[in-house]
């Protein structure tokens, strides 16, 4: 088992990626040979899921605040969740920098305002 940090700033674009999961885990298809992993968002801890496969579909007890990962073994499945956590970080940035500039902009018209009273 594998475990990593995950700081508070990404965690709640995690849990909304776990809720996509949780919601749709009934539409997950396997590959032959793969094995289901679930990473918890709050303490990074990669498992092996507990799963049933019926023909090509996969039965599984979802839990929230879990993300869902089909791959070969746990070295791609890490892989697979560090492209996850790129795309947060990627989310988590643009957000934070259109606050930002939103702040600033803010700013500006608070100075304007103060200058023209």
């Amino acid at each position: 088992m594998n475990t990593f940090t995950i700081t508070d700033a990404h965690k709640e674009e995690l849990y909304k990626i776990s809720l996509n999961h949780y919601q749709n885990l009934s539409r997950l298809r396997l590959n032959n040979g793969h094995k289901l992993f679930k990473i918890d968002v709050e303490s990074g801890k990669l498992n092996t899921a507990i799963y049933t496969n019926i023909g090509s579909k996969v039965v599984v007890t979802p839990e929230l605040g879990q993300i869902y990962i089909g791959a070969l073994n746990e070295k791609n499945a890490l892989k697979k969740f560090i492209k996850v956590l790129q795309y947060v970080n990627t989310v988590v940035e643009h957000n934070k920098s259109a606050h930002l500039t939103l702040e600033g902009d803010h700013e500006i018209i608070n100075a304007k305002s103060n200058n023209t009273q």
